[in-house]
């Protein structure tokens, strides 16, 4: 309380108002049982408000209070919901780990066998496909469990040269699989370009998502990468696609934790919603921005990822 009277004296005329939350003082009121919780105790909200005194045009403050105990409870009620969706998530995730990494194992033991014991060429390509499909999977868990550790601030970034021509190649090779027919995957990174600095995993992990987006939405066309460097100090890498595009007024919800433009599309297209949000997370962590364009008005549409990373100096 002291602090906040200091704050409200310190209120000059022309500053915003300044809003506080109070539980109201009551002789019965038990101890808030959890970090947060408003309990059974009515919630007031002051609100600061600078201005002139009209009797003697001294500085004055006007305060206005208004009863937001509903509204704290309701807030409590969705915090728990959203921190239990998160403890699911990510304990299901855990428990997929073993089964899913056995799968992958599996099928890349069928392949090298193929070699030798041959297996029919349509046959080697569905054990291809169950194994694309089994490292999507895994990866959708790893960014599940990735969140979570972000949210508790257990994310580590390395710092490493990472050849970004070699990265995109990997993720291209692995998610080639997917990518539907009259759809070119394509890695036009320059194989000179000079290295980033950051975490070769997590790098993956930013172009298998944004990859893995880019197949899910073209139906025909191309999924190109390409990436420059800017100025001295930073790469810029792109994912453009000739896919469904995005409408301007939804580019900003893409980036929010289990979201996606519509639930129409999630019907459609399945996920999480989760990918962008990590993305943009692991993006931000590496000290980079994420950025994105998408062009409606054309029958092509398309849509343009770009992220910026340090670049390693030797």
């Amino acid at each position: 309380l002291d602090l906040t009277a200091a704050r409200v004296l310190r209120l000059q005329l022309g500053d915003p108002p300044m809003e506080v939350e109070v539980p109201k003082k009551e002789a019965a009121a038990a101890p808030l049982p959890v970090e947060g919780d408003p309990g059974d105790r009515p919630w007031h909200m002051l609100q600061f408000i600078p201005t002139t005194d009209p009797a003697t045009g001294g500085k004055a403050i006007l305060v206005n209070e208004s009863v937001v105990t509903q509204l704290k409870r309701v807030q409590f009620q969705l915090s728990r919901a959203q921190r239990a969706q998160e403890h699911f998530f990510a304990a299901v995730s855990h428990e997929l780990r073993t089964p899913l990494n056995g799968i992958i194992g599996l099928a890349e033991s069928l392949l090298i066998k193929r070699r030798t014991s041959g297996i029919p060429q349509h046959v080697a390509r569905t054990i291809e496909l169950i194994r694309a499909s089994g490292v999507r999977l895994n990866a959708l868990v790893n960014d599940i469990l990735d969140e979570a550790a972000f949210k508790e601030r257990k994310l580590v970034i390395k710092q490493e040269p990472v050849c970004l021509f070699s990265a995109a190649s990997s993720v291209c090779d692995s998610l080639g699989m997917l990518v539907r027919p009259g759809v070119e995957l394509r890695n036009a990174i320059d194989p000179s370009l000079p290295e980033a600095l950051g975490d070769g995993g997590r790098i993956m992990q930013i172009l298998n998502n944004l990859i893995g987006n880019a197949i899910k939405f073209t139906h025909e066309g191309h999924i190109t990468l390409t990436a420059s460097v800017m100025g001295d100090k930073e790469i810029e890498v792109e994912v453009a696609d000739s896919g469904i595009g995005i409408p301007e007024d939804k580019l900003g919800v893409i980036f929010k934790a289990f979201q996606q433009v519509d639930m129409s599309t999630t019907r459609k297209y399945g996920g999480t919603g989760l990918g962008l949000s990590l993305v943009e997370t692991l993006v931000k962590a590496h000290g980079g921005q994420l950025r994105v364009r998408s062009d409606m008005s054309s029958e092509s549409h398309g849509t343009v990822f770009s992220f910026t990373l340090p670049l390693h100096v030797a």
